[in-house]
């Protein structure tokens, strides 16, 4: 079942406080409008009763969803930081709830997607991945490559890039996140062919052989690559 608590929330431009029902569990298979709510970029953001503008908790949340096989745990993008902590958790639950867990459920944790995310939006993305029919290992690399390889991402201050759709003609459309310089009020979409998907998949050992930092367990992201390159 989802689990929420109805809590009251300080918003970010006013202060005022906004009274809302804030979630630490969600059940998508029960509850699909959730689901819904998440990749509409709907979920966890609150309008403020006084000034309008909208607040987004950026809290803990353990998504299940068995009929999709999926198990993720999102945690605030501010634990990115600890993100082998968060990595080890989600696996245990995992490990814990359908590996060792009651007889009927043993059977879901084969090809079942773990993974441990920071924020929302990540949620969002690996949601859409998944429904897509796409690996995420090669789609954060096909992220690194673009990163690494567009002087426009610096010049725009981006700080990553996250997959918003997959066109009918399964074209991967990304956007950017953390634009540091203005951009008249648009956010940029790019488009990247079919192809360049298609080139990563099927080297999974040979893509982890020159980013090893790129996966480690649930935790797949090129933002792996940055903390490496920190820590």
């Amino acid at each position: 079942m989802s689990i929420s608590e109805l809590e009251a929330l300080a918003c970010d431009h006013c202060g005022a406080t906004i009274r809302a029902r804030v979630f630490t569990s969600v059940n998508a298979e029960r509850h699909p409008h959730l689901r819904d709510e998440i990749l509409a970029r709907r979920f966890h953001v609150f309008a403020c009763p006084t000034c309008g503008q909208d607040t987004l908790v950026d809290g803990k949340v353990l998504y299940l969803d068995l009929g999709r096989r999926q198990l993720l745990g999102v945690y605030p993008r501010d634990r990115m930081a600890d993100a082998a902590t968060a990595a080890q958790e989600v696996f245990e639950t995992w490990q814990e709830s359908f590996v060792e867990g009651p007889p009927p459920t043993r059977p879901l944790a084969k090809r079942m997607l773990v993974r441990v995310c920071f924020g929302l939006e990540e949620l969002r993305e690996k949601l859409v991945i998944d429904a897509a029919g796409l690996v995420d290992l090669y789609v954060e690399a096909l992220k690194a490559g673009l990163l690494a390889g567009d002087p426009r991402f610096a010049a725009l201050q981006v700080t990553g890039l996250s997959l918003d759709a997959v066109t009918p003609e399964g074209a991967l459309r990304f956007i950017p996140l953390g634009l540091g310089r203005a951009t008249d009020g648009k956010v940029p979409l790019i488009e990247i062919p079919e192809k360049a998907y298609a080139e990563m998949a099927g080297r999974r050992g040979e893509l982890l052989a020159a980013k090893p930092c790129l996966a480690s367990g649930p935790h797949v992201s090129v933002a792996r690559l940055v903390l490496a390159a920190e820590g």
